[in-house]
This record gives structure tokens, C-alpha cells and sequence, in this order.
């Protein structure tokens, strides 16, 4: 686990809700590795991924949402079309 977080570059066809309830797991983690670096306090990836799935569980559970039923928050996103673009706010 190196580096910073890049999402992958698919279709929006092909997003699951595994799919964004992993990613959001590696950006996460990949954050809190790079905290941990800046602040010279060594974490082994195995404790950094507990650390950050319980953390995410514990949030999704407070919004009343399942962690392993992420579908449902998908299924709520708008289509990428659907975004304002940066040049039209400003």
C-alpha cells in the first residue's frame, strides 16, 4: 500500500456497490497510511485496513445504511452527466 489513491477509470456501467465500498476502503486507507507517514508512526497494512473498515462500518451504520448492502447509496447517485462542471460555478 504505497502511494497516493487513484480511483480506477471505469464505466459507469460497470460500478457495483462492492465496487465503491472497496474503493472508498483504499482511498481511505491510502489517507491514513500518508497520515501515519507524516506523523513517523509506523502501521503495518493489516492494522491500517482494521482500523479503516471498522471506521467506515461505524459510519455507515450511524446513517442507518448497511456496510455490505452498499447498492442501496449507489442506486441513489446521480449519473456522471449529471454533475455541474467546475467552469459553469465559477
Amino acid at each position: 500500500m504505497t502511494g497516493t489513491y487513484k480511483a480506477p477509470d471505469i464505466p459507469t456501467s460497470q460500478i457495483t456497490g462492492e465496487l465503491v465500498r472497496d474503493e472508498l476502503l483504499r482511498c481511505f486507507e491510502s489517507a491514513n497510511k500518508e497520515f501515519y507517514t507524516l506523523l513517523n508512526q509506523p502501521v503495518t497494512d493489516q492494522v491500517l485496513k482494521t482500523q479503516v473498515k471498522q471506521f467506515v462500518e461505524g459510519v455507515f451504520q450511524s446513517c442507518g445504511v448497511s456496510y455490505t448492502e452498499m447498492m442501496k447509496l449507489v442506486d441513489r447517485l446521480p449519473e456522471k452527466e449529471a454533475y455541474v462542471p467546475v467552469t459553469r460555478i465559477t
